[in-house]
């Protein structure tokens, strides 16, 4: 081979989250094996935390599309396409890898309409979750037709191929589940030596956290609730820990203020150090509406951090009841209070299934992740690159 493989990988936001944090641990991995990466995003909100000084630590080229956003604006939109476009005549890449939906169309688009390959990585599928029922048409129908402007259709669970498919997304053999891991022993290693402050802070009582973006797909309302009954059971019995950032962080911050968990409870924004913030936890709440595959499940997991959590999308994969977990209903704070209860009551039950989550999280390890993902790259480029 004459030179590395240029990929371009093309995202609405390098928030910290899921996506952005897979596309950063890609190209952290991959570079120098082959390949050559370059970054382009939007620009990320204030309230959602950056990875820019991340990328910019690890030498990764980050390129910005000022006018890419998660919201349509028709104008903004056309904006984005040619700024798209601009880097892909600039840096000729071999191949585009798109992720998430705003960025997803408008990448595929521009690189088909240049003929330079596409795969496209679905991080959980947004259309079903849009209201009214029209956006979630229009969104379904912008999905389909994306899909004929790409080579792969990548997920993160099996169970967004068979929702994508269900959903006229596609072809069969379009599919292939590459899911955005994580680096275990990193996660290990960083919980074993937890924040101390939190340690201080809660002293010898159970920590209980949520750890994610304060939006309505994660439900942090569902958590306060949930924390507010627990403090009316048993009154200074637990410590409660909320960290994120996010649309609703106010209405969040006022619900937590009116209830009585308020005083027991540390509010802190995006952290950098999660794994560190997980080994002072003692039971994690994910109270999710919808999800892809949710990297802080797999974190939680190797942190050796019990999880209460609901079974949407590809969660479903990870958390068994009684098993990995102890599996919860959407938007129900006291059967989440109840579970919570039952772990921080029995240890036995709680050390069996930390120890069997373990076992899981080992794999969805970030190097097997990424080698499945460059021989997806091999078998789409095939012999175009000499």
């Amino acid at each position: 081979m004459s030179r590395p493989i240029r990929v371009l990988h093309i995202i609405t936001r390098m928030n910290v989250g899921g996506a952005g944090g897979f596309v950063l641990d890609v190209c952290r991995l991959l570079t120098g094996k082959e390949f050559e990466f370059r970054v382009l995003s939007g620009p990320e909100p204030e309230c959602e935390g950056s990875l820019e000084p991340l990328c910019r630590a690890d030498g990764i080229e980050l390129l910005r599309s000022p006018d890419l956003s998660r919201t349509p604006h028709p104008s903004r939109d056309r904006a984005a396409g040619r700024q798209i476009a601009a880097v892909i005549d600039d840096w000729r890449p071999d191949l585009v890898h798109t992720h998430t939906a705003k960025a997803g169309f408008l990448g595929r688009r521009m690189a088909h309409k240049r003929r330079v390959p596409a795969v496209h990585h679905v991080h959980g599928w947004s259309f079903p979750h849009q209201r009214p029922a029209v956006a979630a048409f229009c969104y379904r129908h912008m999905e389909a037709r994306a899909a004929r402007w790409c080579e792969r259709l990548l997920t993160v669970c099996q169970s967004d191929t068979w929702l994508g498919l269900a959903a006229g997304i596609g072809r069969a053999e379009q599919y292939e589940c590459v899911p955005a891991g994580i680096d275990v022993a990193d996660v290990e290693a960083a919980a074993r030596e937890p924040d101390p402050a939190l340690l201080e802070w809660k002293r010898d009582r159970p920590l209980i956290a949520f750890v994610g973006r304060l939006s309505r797909q994660k439900d942090p309302f569902t958590f306060v609730e949930a924390i507010h009954t627990l403090e009316r059971r048993r009154p200074a019995a637990c410590r409660y820990l909320l960290v994120g950032d996010g649309p609703l962080a106010r209405e969040v911050e006022g619900r937590l203020a009116a209830g009585p968990a308020a005083a027991a409870t540390r509010r802190e924004g995006f952290r950098a150090d999660v794994a560190a913030v997980l080994g002072a936890v003692d039971v994690l709440v994910h109270p999710s509406r919808h999800e892809g595959l949710p990297r802080m499940l797999l974190e939680g997991f190797a942190a050796g951090v019990p999880v209460v959590g609901t079974t949407v999308g590809g969660c479903e994969e990870l958390l068994v009841d009684g098993v990995t977990s102890l599996n919860v209903p959407v938007e129900d704070p006291p059967v989440i209070a109840d579970a919570v209860e039952r772990l921080i009551s029995h240890q036995d039950e709680r050390h069996r299934i930390v120890a069997a989550a373990r076992q899981l999280v080992t794999r969805y390890g970030i190097e097997a992740c990424t080698e499945r993902l460059a021989e997806v790259y091999h078998r789409v480029l095939g012999g175009r690159i000499s």
